[in-house]
């Protein structure tokens, strides 16, 4: 997104989803964000669920049965510092979330999704948007790795492509 007519569209977008009601984006990634916003965290299986409804895939994220893995699995990467979560809510609903590993410096897309009630506002990219302005005035990581897959978007917000070769 380095054209100016597309970064004008992203803020429209942003602006459109913050006039629906309070609007903001909540990072998570230590043991204290993770027991502050349990109740957003909670949220983020229904919003998986929804997305991927339609979409045959072959992840347990969404799915009941593996809820509990999941939850346990989060709590221990917050509690490392291995993960970072970031969750888009309006009024108190979570409509969209990234979950992101960490690895030093480097910030590792593992996965996102995002309501489809929203879908005409674009909010996936208006996150991606969000995340990165919050990472960058942060410091704290140097690297956004988009991790596998080849999505369209992926390459909108990337400078440079690496791939990894499996033997």
């Amino acid at each position: 997104y380095t054209s100016a007519k597309k970064r004008t569209e992203l803020k429209k977008f942003q602006r459109k989803v913050s006039e629906l009601g309070n609007f903001k984006i909540v990072n998570v990634e230590d043991k204290a964000s993770y027991d502050a916003n349990l109740n957003y965290l909670n949220q983020i299986y229904k919003v998986h669920s929804e997305r991927f409804a339609d979409v045959y895939a072959t992840s347990f994220f969404g799915s009941d049965k593996m809820r509990p893995y999941y939850s346990e699995l989060i709590k221990s990467l917050m509690y490392g510092e291995k993960a970072h979560i970031s969750l888009l809510i309006l009024d108190e609903v979570v409509i969209a979330f990234i979950f992101c590993l960490t690895n030093g410096k480097v910030l590792i897309d593992w996965i996102p999704a995002f309501d489809p009630a929203f879908s005409k506002y674009s909010l996936g990219i208006v996150q991606y948007k969000m995340l990165f302005e919050e990472i960058c005035n942060q410091g704290k990581y140097q690297l956004f790795d988009y991790s596998k897959g080849s999505s369209v978007y992926k390459r909108k917000w990337a400078k440079e492509e690496t791939y990894n070769y499996q033997f």
